[in-house]
């Protein structure tokens, strides 16, 4: 919490507002190369669980596993890419906005 304080020039009153930074709501923020690697990773392990689940529970061979994380991805970051480029401008947010 920050206290900001602002004098008004007429009557030299003192007021104190409480500034909240709020947190962020997402589940991860990717900040630099190093966060889309580990990311990247998580991904891998994941995928590589999903393919040893299906193995040892002789549910299949596990291929299907492995494409459907490679197709998320694909699709996941062209939406994101999408929404990237909607977001940083005005016009196409308005545009895209009305669309819907």
């Amino acid at each position: 919490m920050v206290w900001r304080s602002t004098q008004a020039s007429s009557r030299q009153v003192v007021v104190r507002v409480a500034v909240v930074h709020a947190q962020s709501s997402s589940i991860t923020q990717i900040s630099g190369a190093g966060d889309v690697v580990l990311e990247g990773g998580h991904v891998v392990v994941a995928a590589i669980v999903a393919c040893l689940v299906v193995r040892f529970g002789r549910l299949g061979g596990g291929r299907d596993q492995v494409s459907a994380a490679a197709r998320a991805v694909v699709q996941l970051g062209g939406v994101g890419l999408v929404i990237t480029a909607v977001l940083r401008s005005w016009p196409a947010t308005v545009v895209f906005c009305a669309a819907c």
